[in-house]
């Protein structure tokens, strides 16, 4: 008995460092609003009506000026293990391309990406449609930050431009990658210091995280954003939900006892 009480309380405490998982998918296959959509993995969207998913793409209108985001609570904290989360932003060729931004990563509240200083989102990358690509990984503005690569140049030749930000949690302080990949081409991995300091960012106090989430500028024919997942391990549920876990646990240990 107390050996499966011990291995029940372990399943729930330690099952989320062990195994990978889909935690959100959207590919935006259904039409309507992004705000309160439910993703095909993750929980509700928390989103400016400004938001549309059609065509299998999410768009935004310019009805609102400067930036807004949208958000998925992760429901949990982050394991130690390597979270990988991705998207595609897709723009057309363009001779004269604008400062318009998509962009994406992780945020400590729900309004995402929106605050000029903490809780902002950290990590998160964004691309303009001029090709500048930035990185940020301290939160503040949200179109501000270490400015990495130009992928397109001054004459945009359009595309898709998948970009993968690798969080990896296992040491006390952790460290963040990021990969570009443009039209379904292999992966080239990003400088997320600007600098001569190697690829790999490693923080000095580690971000709070509670969502993942997307923005972007109220730009006229901005593009488009597809393709949005975080896989990585399950995470640690949030205390309320421990305990109803806990609580299912115990009552198959009860129900396995009573059977032998």
């Amino acid at each position: 008995m107390k050996k499966a009480l011990f291995s029940a309380v372990l399943s729930v405490f330690c099952f989320s460092s062990a195994y990978s998982a889909n935690l959100v998918v959207e590919n935006f296959d259904t039409d309507g609003f992004l705000a309160g959509a439910t993703p095909a993995t993750g929980a509700n969207w928390n989103a400016y009506t400004q938001y549309s998913k059609a065509g299998g793409v999410l768009t935004r209108t310019t009805g609102t000026t400067g930036a807004i985001g949208a958000g998925v609570s992760l429901g949990g904290t982050l394991a130690s293990g390597v979270y990988d989360l991705t998207s595609t932003i897709n723009y057309a060729a363009n001779a004269s391309p604008g400062t318009g931004v998509w962009g994406f990563g992780y945020s400590q509240t729900t309004d995402v990406l929106t605050s000029t200083t903490t809780p902002g989102g950290s990590p998160w990358i964004y691309m303009r449609e001029n090709g500048e690509i930035g990185f940020r990984a301290l939160p503040t503005n949200n179109t501000s930050g270490t400015i990495i690569a130009r992928a397109l140049g001054t004459n945009q030749p359009g595309g898709a431009y998948t970009i993968r930000l690798s969080l990896d949690t296992t040491a006390a302080l952790w460290s963040v990658n990021a990969y570009l990949s443009i039209n379904g081409g292999a992966e080239t991995q990003l400088d997320l210091n600007g600098a001569s300091a190697g690829l790999t960012h490693t923080y000095t106090t580690n971000p709070t995280i509670g969502y993942v989430g997307i923005t972007s500028t109220a730009t006229a024919g901005l593009g488009s954003l597809d393709n949005f997942s975080l896989v990585g391990p399950a995470l640690i549920p949030e205390p309320s939900s421990a305990v109803l876990s806990l609580l299912g646990a115990l009552g198959l240990v009860t129900l396995r006892k009573r059977r032998d």
